[in-house]
């Protein structure tokens, strides 16, 4: 009798001994962690892979704003398992979305509540659509403005989101801003054109001037190198200065201005380089030149093409011909030899600072390639940035990061 209750005992042991070890073991395999993504850094559209152990347990992830960690999440994307490109016990891999914050959080729905950083590069979408984008002025690597005809809005976190401050049933043709806080609209009404002044970085707008045109053709630029000078040229060729609180005629304000020298009949375009120095574009040059003005003495540049404006950085010139020819200059634009980078023809060309630059070869997307300098145009590699932009490298450069639009609607900044 001891001896058959002795051996009931012993199986009994034998029996939970054995259970406690299959449970074990089945919640060894049951378990899912995660592990290692990789890589930690990518772009939209790259191919990610997220280590670990029973991924394949994982029945959706989550990606948020890490702003948002802690409270609801914002502008979430989810991926169900069905959207994975692969999927195993030890891994599963995904092409990262289109996303709105440089810093993406993903959440994969486990019991450990596993929330992973992955950090995005490349070029980033903002959280702002808009009907179209006119014009991006970025005077400094947080603050930008644009303006989609009608309205100006503001960004104050990097290009990130945008609201809106200043809003016309009128046409708004131009924003100019030299800081943070100081910058221009105009705005056309019919042959009113009104230039509306902000101080304190776009929280308020008051009218600073205005000109009465005898033609409805508007204002074709407008660029100030200070509260109380710019320079502007109108939708008929004329171009004014305008200074403490006066509009003059550009050779009335500079009567060194030597009319028979200059080979057009208007201005067609310009760009300011300081205070007193300008390229001019003139309208219906027979040569197709473009003028430097200094203090109101000019100087033919004496190509034999007409070119984009250039872009001088520290006495550091680049422009583009429409000779298929990339030009650099060394003395502030005064003279101009030309870039041999490879046989055009050239769609844009855009510096950072005066080593580092792309330019963009090819008209058609499919065909075009984007080349890379980071020593003054010596030596060329293809670049790494995502040729997004169908009309060439539309960017505007601030100190850490370019932002641009991509089918005038959609606005993006670039993360190195």
């Amino acid at each position: 009798m001891h001896k058959t209750r002795l051996f009931i005992y012993i199986l009994f042991l034998l029996t939970a001994c054995n259970s406690e070890d299959s449970m074990e073991s089945n919640s060894t395999i049951e378990r899912l962690t995660i592990g290692n993504i990789s890589p930690s850094r990518a772009r939209v559209g790259e191919i990610v892979t997220v280590n670990g152990t029973r991924m394949d347990l994982i029945q959706k992830i989550t990606f948020f704003n890490e702003l948002q960690v802690g409270g609801e999440f914002d502008h979430q994307i989810q991926m169900t398992k069905s959207g994975f490109m692969t999927q195993t016990e030890e891994e599963i891999s995904f092409v990262v979305p289109y996303f709105y914050h440089d810093k993406m959080m993903i959440d994969f729905h486990n019991t450990d509540n596993t929330v992973k950083e992955l950090e995005l590069k490349g070029w980033i979408p903002t959280l702002h659509d808009f009907e179209s984008i006119n014009l991006i002025e970025a005077p400094s690597n947080k603050v930008g403005f644009l303006h989609d005809g009608n309205n100006v809005y503001r960004s104050v976190d990097g290009f990130l989101s945008w609201d809106s401050v200043f809003e016309s049933s009128n046409y708004v043709g131009h924003i100019f801003f030299i800081d943070e806080l100081t910058g221009w609209i105009v705005e056309k009404d019919f042959r009113n054109i009104k230039f509306h002044l902000t101080e304190d970085g776009g929280s308020s707008f008051n009218l600073h001037f205005e000109m009465i045109l005898d033609y409805s053709s508007g204002i074709r630029n407008v660029e100030f190198v200070s509260r109380n000078k710019g320079f502007i040229v109108d939708g008929e060729q004329n171009m004014y200065v305008f200074e403490n609180g006066e509009v003059k005629d550009l050779m009335d304000y500079y009567p060194e201005f030597d009319a028979d020298e200059f080979d057009g009949e208007g201005i067609d375009n310009f760009r300011v380089l300081d205070e007193n120095t300008l390229f001019l574009d003139p309208y219906g040059a027979g040569n197709s030149t473009m003028y430097k003005l200094s203090n109101g003495r000019l100087k033919d540049l004496g190509f034999e093409n007409h070119l984009t404006f250039p872009q001088i950085i520290e006495e550091i010139g680049y422009c583009m011909g429409s000779n298929n020819k990339l030009y650099k200059s060394f003395d502030g634009g005064d003279s101009w030899s030309e870039l041999v980078v490879f046989e055009g023809p050239y769609s844009s060309v855009h510096f950072l600072d005066k080593n580092h630059g792309f330019v963009k070869t090819g008209r058609e997307d499919d065909k075009a390639k984007q080349l890379e300098t980071i020593d003054g145009g010596l030596t060329w590699k293809e670049s790494l940035i995502d040729l997004q932009f169908p009309y060439g490298l539309s960017v505007v450069n601030s100190p850490e990061n370019l932002i641009g639009p991509n089918f005038s609607s959609k606005l993006f900044r670039f993360i190195e």
